[in-house]
């Protein structure tokens, strides 16, 4: 790409193991931080759905900026995820150290829950909790246990979001069954006619860092879209037979226009949306 791209997503995530799990814990006040992304309630069913919770630090390659509200510098820090039972009950915590582009993901299972849980429906509050300056890009997923499919995606845009940093966590698929697809409109604003056309490139990444499919530069006119599948198809052999896969959707534009994108993962048998996640803002640069 040339210089003049500038990404909707700093760069590749690496998955981080080795993560501390604690028990059932009365949760710990925590610190304040209103810059931080947040998620309100989820539930599921824990007879057949678990919830992932992934978080992203962001790198941003050749820019040292202080993050909003104007306190943070991008690099390394210590990283809490949190699900608790939005009492003040802590029911799964995981604490790890991300350097800039590293991910790490905790799941809530059937499990990790205790018995005094209704066996029908739970509703689960997740939460991320920081320490040292970095910008965090998360997502939050109900998975079904039987087949790995997503059922459900959601993203949380913080105040970090402003059309070079990310508008997207990660978000899985099972290969066997389901297709992610990612979408990019050049939207018209009526009274704003500085914005126009544009070009753009749509990129999956896999969680060790490399591109799994790109679109390659796409002239983008005024009020038109485009869109980029990622499907088994597209997938190295060892992904595509493993029962769920996480990627991170990039965008890239060169010109000045105003981009809305939108995720979606499909079902490959009958084409129902499964879960989808759209921008919070439009990109506007």
């Amino acid at each position: 790409m040339s210089i003049g791209w500038k990404r909707s997503w700093g760069n590749v995530a690496v998955v981080v193991g080795g993560v501390l799990i604690a028990s059932v814990v009365r949760a710990r006040s925590p610190k304040v931080q209103p810059d931080l992304p947040s998620f309100g309630l989820v539930g599921i069913a824990p007879a057949s759905q678990f919830v992932r919770l992934n978080v992203t630090n962001m790198r941003v390659a050749g820019l040292a900026f202080l993050a909003p509200p104007g306190t943070l510098m991008v690099g390394p820090c210590r990283v809490s995820l949190i699900f608790g039972d939005g009492q003040g009950t802590t029911l799964k915590r995981s604490d790890t150290h991300l350097a800039p582009g590293q991910s790490t993901s905790l799941d809530l299972m059937a499990s990790d829950l205790s018995p005094l849980f209704a066996p029908g429906r739970v509703e689960i509050l997740p939460a991320i909790e920081r320490s040292d300056g970095c910008i965090l890009a998360p997502s939050v997923e109900v998975v079904a246990t039987a087949t790995s499919e997503t059922n459900a995606y959601v993203l949380r845009k913080s105040a970090n979001g402003n059309g070079f940093l990310p508008a997207y966590g990660l978000v899985g698929m099972a290969p066997a069954s389901q297709l992610i697809r990612f979408n990019v409109s050049n939207q018209a604003i009526a009274g704003v006619p500085r914005f126009g056309d544009c070009n753009v490139a749509l990129t999956f990444f896999n969680a060790r860092g490399g591109p799994l499919k790109q679109s390659g530069e796409v002239h983008l006119a005024l009020g038109t879209s485009t869109r980029l599948d990622l499907t088994a198809a597209d997938l190295p052999p060892d992904l595509a037979r493993a029962p769920r896969v996480e990627v991170l959707p990039s965008l890239e534009h060169n010109g000045t226009c105003a981009l809305n994108s939108s995720v979606e993962v499909i079902s490959t048998a009958g084409g129902q949306t499964d879960a989808y996640a759209g921008d919070a803002a439009l990109s506007t640069n």
